[in-house]
């Protein structure tokens, strides 16, 4: 069935290169874009991929808000806070998911003995990112309160920089920046907090509008996404080293291998995103003391490419599309 799918035929005219720009986080979570692109699927699809870079997901997601992208790839927070504006976007793929990629790093000579003992500690964060969010969750489920810390905005890659100066305590962050704290840490020691109850997500978006525009190309992306998933699980050494042959610039090697067991890799919209968004949801109403009701996430996902190119794929529950 795989075979017949990633043989079908494109819409477009395979000779006339059809462009689309990506807001890219550079991230190994993003590894299927990267396989793609390397293995030149885009190209058999008669598609011409222009990348514009960033360093978190959030940063992405706002290119696509002010059109100079047509698809985004970025992890779940961002992506709510944007729909609780009822801004049309539209999510056409989760992309991994993972319980152990995002943590809070502590400085051991802060003091800090203990998740319990953050209290009044500066702590470094990527506002308005899935870290954010997760720091909410670890806090909440051992007692403490946001408003009891010191959190600052930070740039996901200058985190370590900030525990290594003693500007801040203490970071919430995602790998491969999370790794690189934890190695680097020999001096003064670091210890990770995960929490089991958070399970982040990335995904592919775009807006309403740029979809109608691009039906045929979208549905060709993520063809050749697919094509690459097929390959990633075939050959994951290969993959690996193209992730890395790929992300050269922004991490260091070493990183992203100490990380990448760490990540479920998959085309996938399912239940669990949709618990997820809604969780993530009651958190912005509570932090920001208001009482709207949620969204109802269902009409901001489009189920159709993914469907028709991995139709095993999208497991949400038929009555709620």
């Amino acid at each position: 069935m795989v075979s017949f799918l990633l043989l079908a035929c494109s819409d477009n005219d395979k000779n006339e290169k059809k462009e689309l720009t990506v807001a890219d986080p550079n991230q190994p979570v993003f590894a299927l874009v990267y396989i793609a692109h390397e293995k030149n699927y885009f190209s058999e699809f008669g598609l011409k991929i222009n990348f514009l870079n960033f360093t978190s997901g959030r940063d992405a997601l706002t290119s696509l808000m002010q059109k100079e992208s047509d698809l985004a790839l970025v992890y779940e927070t961002p992506v709510v806070h944007e729909i609780m504006k009822e801004t049309p976007l539209r999510i056409l793929s989760s992309l991994h998911s993972s319980e152990s990629n995002t943590a809070l790093a502590l400085k051991r000579d802060s003091n800090i003995k203990g998740i319990k003992s953050i209290k009044g500690k500066t702590i470094g964060v990527p506002l308005g990112t899935n870290a954010e969010f997760f720091l909410n969750v670890l806090l909440k489920n051992n007692g403490i309160k946001a408003s009891e810390l010191n959190i600052v905005d930070i740039k996901p890659e200058n985190a370590n920089a900030h525990i290594v100066a003693g500007d801040i305590q203490g970071a919430a962050i995602w790998n491969p920046h999370l790794y690189q704290i934890n190695k680097n840490g020999g001096n003064f020691g670091i210890d990770i907090f995960y929490s089991h109850l958070y399970t982040e997500m990335s995904m592919l978006v775009s807006l309403k509008d740029a979809i109608l525009k691009n039906k045929a190309e979208i549905k060709d992306f993520i063809f050749a996404l697919q094509k690459a998933n097929v390959f990633l699980q075939q050959y994951p050494d290969e993959a690996l080293k193209i992730v890395i042959k790929r992300l050269e610039g922004s991490h260091n090697k070493q990183n992203i291998i100490g990380t990448w067991e760490n990540v479920y890799i998959e085309l996938n919209l399912s239940n669990a995103l949709i618990g997820l968004l809604n969780m993530e949801a009651r958190w912005i109403n509570e932090k920001e003391q208001k009482t709207n009701p949620l969204p109802n996430f269902i009409n901001y996902i489009d189920s159709t490419f993914l469907k028709e190119v991995a139709p095993g794929s999208v497991t949400i529950l038929e009555k709620n599309l």
